[in-house]
């Protein structure tokens, strides 16, 4: 139900938020405007935006029986979502050798807490095989999303 509400309460919220970040840099290509990724809501009212900062961005979800594989595009401006991990380790393969991925999770419990370590190592794999390495942001391997305080997360 929480995130029901914060779906149709985010288009009063998000609308706003985007046109605020949308604007680039004079000389800028598309590839270096903002890409908003993600919401954050609190309160009902209000949300944070979360940025991609890198050219491509992941977000696993590995749960009991749910799965869910996000790849953003920062210059396509586009969201690749899929349930199947296979098709999401392709994706990723087929990234541009020495690509630089930044990889989001929410903080205490990760959203991919259930993850086997084999897909963990598969994951791994692709990503050395591929030359692909995860973007570092305040000595961590992952934009750590905090929603300790938040009503929801709101993903593509």
């Amino acid at each position: 139900m929480v995130i029901l509400m914060l779906r149709v309460h985010a288009v009063a919220c998000v609308l706003p938020l985007l046109a605020a970040c949308a604007g680039t840099a004079p000389g800028a290509g598309p590839g270096d405007k903002p890409m908003v990724v993600a919401w954050v809501g609190y309160d009902g009212r209000t949300a944070e935006p979360v940025r991609l900062t890198e050219a491509y961005g992941t977000f696993i979800r590995w749960s009991g029986d749910e799965r869910r594989f996000t790849l953003w595009d920062k210059r396509e401006r586009a969201a690749r979502v899929t349930e199947c991990f296979e098709e999401f380790l392709r994706w990723l393969d087929a990234l541009p050798p020495g690509t630089v991925v930044e990889h989001f999770d929410t903080c205490s419990v990760s959203r991919a807490f259930e993850m086997p370590d084999g897909a963990w190592r598969r994951l791994r794999r692709v990503m050395r095989d591929g030359n692909l390495s995860w973007a570092v942001r305040e000595g961590l391997a992952v934009h750590v999303i905090c929603t300790c305080e938040s009503t929801g997360l709101l993903l593509p």
